[in-house]
């Protein structure tokens, strides 16, 4: 009888530290994938290619609209797809700029779901930083309830018009830290 308990007892400490390492790991890779399912669908297929430049004029475009909130800071940081004020069905690369080599449409994808999950703390309806921006990627931004929205990017640089119509600029962190 002693050796049946021995063995439960190093049974049970076994599964209790089994459980102890890894139901953490676990409910840390489900919780990892649950963004993935929230997140919109980034559809490339008809992107075509575009001059810098004229990227940057439709961000100067943005800029110059009018304004009336001047800006928004955040006690915590937000990501692009939790500012834009309504749930994104898809996200649609309308263009990408001339490269040397062209991207892949995965690595579009690719930047366009960081930019979507990348987080930052305080917006602006102007562009506040110094540094220039080589604006590099348009998307479309549309909503579940037919609105459309647009985000330009460079990877950290954001010119975004949101679910009600206004413009906002933001770097995204770390670059701001």
């Amino acid at each position: 009888m002693k050796l049946f308990d021995g063995i439960f007892a190093r049974r049970s400490v076994a599964s209790i530290t089994f459980a102890w390492v890894f139901l953490p790991l676990l409910s840390q890779a489900q919780n990892r994938a649950k963004p993935e399912s929230d997140s919109p669908r980034i559809l490339v297929g008809s992107a075509r290619v575009i001059d810098n430049g004229e990227l940057a004029a439709r961000v100067k475009t943005m800029e110059g609209a009018s304004c009336n909130d001047a800006s928004r800071h955040f006690d915590h940081p937000r990501t692009v797809g939790d500012f834009v004020g309504a749930k994104v069905k898809t996200l649609r690369v309308l263009h990408y700029t001339r490269q040397r080599n062209p991207p892949k449409p995965e690595e579009i994808q690719t930047l366009v779901r960081t930019v979507w999950r990348g987080t930052f703390q305080g917006a602006a309806c102007g562009i506040l930083w110094d540094e220039g921006a080589w604006w590099s990627i348009e998307s479309a931004v549309e909503f579940e309830d037919g609105k459309q929205g647009l985000l330009i990017t460079d990877g950290i640089h954001v010119a975004l018009r949101d679910h009600d119509g206004k413009n906002w600029f933001f770097r995204l962190l770390p670059a701001t830290q």
